[in-house]
């Protein structure tokens, strides 16, 4: 699961807060939980085209993983913001800059 991963990785702490959806629908998930100001410029890591859409949608950056279902072209197509090959290879240094 996403938050075992996460931690097994040691980048839990680097997360304001972790939104997962288990069947509900993205877009209101987010709305429901955090303020626009929060969200807003805020990143979505994913890994589908949902994922990229929302995140656009909704004035977010967007990362999405090639170590899901789509394949890496598919993604790259997708146009994010970033694009990391798997969970493991996040490094979220860089990330951290960005948003300080």
């Amino acid at each position: 699961n996403c938050l075992e991963q996460l931690s097994i990785l040691g980048i839990k702490k680097h997360f304001f807060k972790l939104l997962i959806t288990q069947g509900r629908l993205k877009e209101d998930l987010i709305k429901n939980n955090l303020s626009k100001s929060d969200y807003e410029g805020a990143l979505l890591i994913g890994d589908t085209e949902d994922d990229c859409m929302v995140a656009k949608k909704m004035d977010m950056k967007s990362l999405l993983l090639c170590d899901g279902s789509r394949s890496e072209n598919l993604i790259t197509n997708m146009n994010p913001d970033y694009i990391v090959k798997s969970l493991d290879r996040l490094s979220l240094e860089g990330v951290v800059k960005y948003f300080k």
